[in-house]
């Protein structure tokens, strides 16, 4: 989780070109000042002050490598100390821990009547928004209700200048040119400029589920069989094209969920800030009877809400091309086992034929040694002398022995294995027979003893005798 802060802690960050910027903005107009000016405001009687609004003072920052302000943290805290901010108001709103915050506090004037106090002194409002290091923006000022003034620090990376999709929808560079897009009418309230910071964070949300929205759909044209062919072709008609194949499906889906997750996390933190700012401006109407601007702040609620439904649909449809996914993997290895199953049938098969072979050939090799040991001679069966024949007259033993020793092996293992089969059979007969049995026994023990059944459970491994109901 992103950590506030990011300081920089050495050398001037504001000499970078455009890394921090120091506006003074009012009503159709916009200066720029040199940011020395941010510590001393006696300087800028060199330049006329319009008449026609009090100044909107914004110090901008570019935002860095990491979440923060690229400027040291020094320069930063003397601008906050020259527009009067509460170090307690700093502190929690660059509290560390999670980057979603909003803060308010409202300075009152001193009032003699507790019924009917009169209204703040100022109003001192910030909040922090975004998904981390990459994007953000941290916003937070102070602002003068006697003066109609408002002194604002703005860090922002990406919010400001979206370009995911192509378009100019975010597209600012800047504040001033933010503002001058916007055309709000700071006279009326300078606080308004936070209501269109928001509404550039719910922009940002837009541009994200948009593109989640194409990504998950590109995913699933890459999906064989998960779309119908209508569904297929609506795809193609707004030329969304298949994700590549440099990476593993269920590696892209799995990385499309993670940011369906974390969008949804800011869409709701975006909508949590917003109702706060709107809890802010009740309590301002029914306590000081003072009126803020949240007009644009309710339709960022009702906008960003739409938002969320449509990331949930993309959260459930990743879901089920996971579980697509994962049926086509499971289906490919149920193909894999089947095959390798098969094979290892056929190779059994042949084992088995290997073994049969053996088993025919054995007693006859046997045999065959017996009687071509030297206490055995079949050349001189008859002990005959001269005119002996080739083949012995005794081959008829060899035969006789050899079909004899076949038949006794196997039907040795004939016997031998009916009577393993034998013994399975016994088994299972025998436990059928055992629950048969028991339930017999205690549907006569429930028979005898009706009232067995008023208690719900029968207890039969405490019954030591069965002798009465023998004859079931």
């Amino acid at each position: 989780m992103a950590l506030p802060g990011g300081w920089m802690s050495n050398g001037p960050a504001y000499a970078t070109e455009n890394a921090l910027r120091y506006y003074r903005l009012i009503k159709d107009q916009v200066e720029e000042f040199p940011i020395q000016n941010v510590l001393s405001e006696d300087d800028l009687r060199h330049h006329p002050k319009p008449t026609t609004s009090p100044p909107v003072r914004i110090l901008e920052s570019c935002g860095g490598d990491v979440l923060g302000f690229n400027a040291p943290k020094s320069f930063i805290m003397s601008a906050c100390s020259q527009w009067q901010l509460p170090p307690s108001f700093i502190g929690n709103i660059l509290k560390p821990g999670s980057l979603t915050r909003f803060e308010y506090t409202i300075e009152e004037m001193s009032s003699l009547s507790v019924t009917n106090p009169s209204p703040p002194k100022a109003i001192n409002i910030g909040f922090r928004w975004g998904p981390g290091h990459s994007n953000f923006i941290v916003a937070f000022g102070r602002y003068e209700l006697a003066t109609s003034s408002l002194g604002m620090i703005l860090s922002s990376k990406e919010i400001l200048s979206h370009k995911l999709l192509g378009c100019n929808m975010l597209d600012f560079g800047s504040a001033s040119s933010l503002l001058k897009i916007a055309q709000i009418d700071l006279q009326q309230n300078p606080l308004a400029i936070f209501g269109v910071l928001l509404d550039c964070c719910q922009q940002y949300i837009d541009l994200e589920t948009q593109n989640l929205n194409i990504e998950v759909l590109a995913t699933g044209e890459n999906m064989q069989g998960i779309y119908s062919r209508n569904m297929a072709e609506w795809i193609r008609s707004w030329k969304i094209k298949s994700t590549k194949e440099s990476k593993r499906k269920i590696d892209i889906i799995y990385e499309n969920y993670n940011n369906v997750t974390w969008t949804m996390r800011d869409c709701q933190s975006l909508i949590d800030i917003a109702q706060q700012y709107l809890q802010m401006a009740d309590e301002l109407r029914r306590t000081y009877h003072y009126e803020i601007p949240k007009e644009l702040v309710q339709s960022i609620i009702h906008r960003a809400g739409f938002h969320a439904h449509t990331l949930d649909y993309l959260e459930k449809a990743i879901r089920t091309q996971f579980s697509y996914q994962y049926n086509h993997i499971m289906d490919e290895d149920t193909k894999l086992s089947t095959q390798i199953a098969h094979d290892t049938k056929r190779d059994s098969e042949a084992m088995k034929t290997i073994a049969y072979l053996t088993l025919v050939f054995l007693p006859t090799t046997f045999v065959s040694a017996i009687f071509s040991s030297g206490a055995l001679d079949l050349q001189i069966w008859r002990g005959e002398v001269t005119g002996r024949s080739v083949v012995s007259p005794g081959w008829w033993v060899f035969v006789l022995s050899s079909l004899i020793t076949t038949i006794l092996t196997l039907g040795a293992w004939l016997l031998w294995k009916r009577r393993i089969l034998d013994r399975k059979d016994v088994l299972q007969n025998t436990e059928e027979n055992v629950w048969r049995l028991f339930e017999i026994r205690v549907t006569a023990i429930l028979e005898a003893e009706p009232s067995i059944c008023e208690v719900g459970v029968v207890e039969v491994w405490d019954l030591e005798d069965f002798s009465d109901y023998e004859e079931y």
